[in-house]
């Protein structure tokens, strides 16, 4: 886009029971806002239909390029799957620009 840059989201597995949901938005310029809020989604078997959203996290900037967010150490439960979505956009005056993500599927086991 000609504010947005990209935006990126993922989940990484810290063992059996303990997920870290990070996500980030990036712009091409300080943009007067910039937003990225992730979500953790659960699903007994990974398919398609099965999502429902567990919790979210937002992170928001003003006057700049980058947004971060971080979910931190998260307790998920053993055996079923979990991934992240994250919504970004950038805002520069009365324009905003957005793109969604979303991460593979990963079973906690």
């Amino acid at each position: 886009g000609t504010y947005l840059k990209s935006g990126d989201s993922s989940i990484t597995k810290k063992d059996s029971t303990h997920a870290l949901c990070t996500g980030n938005t990036l712009a091409h310029i300080k943009a007067d806002k910039v937003y990225v809020r992730v979500y953790l989604d659960k699903s007994d078997t990974g398919k398609s239909g099965t999502w429902g959203t567990v919790n979210y996290w937002t992170g928001r900037a003003s006057n700049a390029s980058l947004a971060t967010v971080s979910s931190g150490s998260y307790s998920v439960t053993k055996n079923k799957y979990y991934r992240v979505k994250g919504a970004h956009s950038v805002t520069e005056g009365s324009t905003t620009e957005a793109t969604d993500t979303c991460t593979d599927a990963i079973l906690f086991n």
